[in-house]
């Protein structure tokens, strides 16, 4: 009885994670890191180059 509630406790909790992680946004951000986890400033961006 143990090891089944051992196995379901774990699954259950490996689904939590699963779908907390399906709901983020910031996973699916194809932007650049630096640009995206920038502070904004008081100046305007420099451009790249």
């Amino acid at each position: 009885m143990i090891d089944a509630l051992a196995i379901l406790t774990t699954h259950m909790l490996m689904l939590v994670a699963f779908w907390r992680l399906r709901e983020r946004d910031d996973l699916d951000d194809e932007a650049a890191a630096d640009a995206r986890h920038a502070p904004p400033g008081f100046l305007p961006p420099r451009p790249r180059g």
